[in-house]
């Protein structure tokens, strides 16, 4: 009878340990979980709070650290996402998706590294390139995206004539801030040029600048065409704070 009482009184400990076990791993996820939630709100309303004027954007921010509040005990994270889907800079508009890495948490917080990509849609990109070529003599129409290539319609002049081209085009990274729309393919549209001509591309080929648009700070890493526009790539040059003199500082084109 006593063995049996024991017996019964251990699996009841046991059973009791497993409950308080049980609550302890629910309480630890469910802090976890709240950790997240408030570090990337107050995250997103510090960088938001940084950006200069004449830049805005409604910014969402996730930790993405396999335990944040591992993290927080050290005041540092290691990762952090970034996006937003309306970041405006003057007149231009676009989204940002972005990862820093090395979060010092502080007044203000020290940032070792950002990188990411900002997506411009097709309408704002074709706005800004109809800016670009008129800068350069050049007027282009019916601008079109497709994965990796541009194609638009311009006039060259031939044999003294003006006449009306479809061109395809690439995009490239130029030195300077510069990113370069690169002819490589010329169709005449009508009449007896027919034919495809390979040595006209420079003259409907212009250069636009796309640093003047993103805070000094960052460098552009790559750039890709897609049906929905224009995407650019990022990356800091060096660590910085997230305040507002490391975004007020706009970047610029040089030859």
């Amino acid at each position: 009878m006593t063995a049996s009482i024991t017996v019964k009184r251990a699996k009841r400990r046991r059973r009791a340990l497993v409950i308080v076990a049980a609550f302890l791993a629910v309480l630890l996820i469910i802090a976890e979980l709240v950790a997240r939630v408030l570090v990337g709100r107050i995250a997103a309303d510090k960088i938001a709070e940084a950006l200069p004027q004449g830049v805005s954007a409604h910014v969402n921010a996730a930790p993405k650290g396999a335990c944040v509040l591992c993290e927080l005990a050290t005041l540092r994270l290691s990762k952090l996402h970034l996006s937003t889907s309306d970041l405006t800079v003057g007149d231009v508009r676009g989204e940002v998706n972005a990862d820093a890495a090395g979060i010092q948490l502080g007044d203000p917080v020290q940032i070792d590294s950002l990188g990411g990509e900002i997506r411009l849609s097709a309408a704002e990109v074709n706005r800004l390139l109809q800016d670009a070529a008129q800068a350069a003599g050049i007027t282009i129409n019916d601008l079109k995206f497709s994965n990796g290539t541009l194609s638009y319609g311009t006039e060259i002049e031939v044999f003294g004539r003006q006449i009306a081209v479809l061109v395809d085009a690439r995009v490239r990274i130029r030195a300077g801030g510069y990113i370069r729309i690169e002819a490589t393919d010329l169709r005449f549209k009508a009449g007896d040029f027919s034919s495809q001509i390979d040595t006209q591309e420079r003259l409907v080929s212009f250069d636009a600048c796309v640093a003047e648009y993103i805070p000094e700070l960052l460098q552009i890493t790559n750039v890709d065409v897609s049906d929905a526009g224009l995407t650019v790539g990022v990356r800091t040059r060096h660590s910085f704070t997230a305040a507002e003199e490391s975004f007020t500082e706009l970047g610029s084109c040089r030859r």
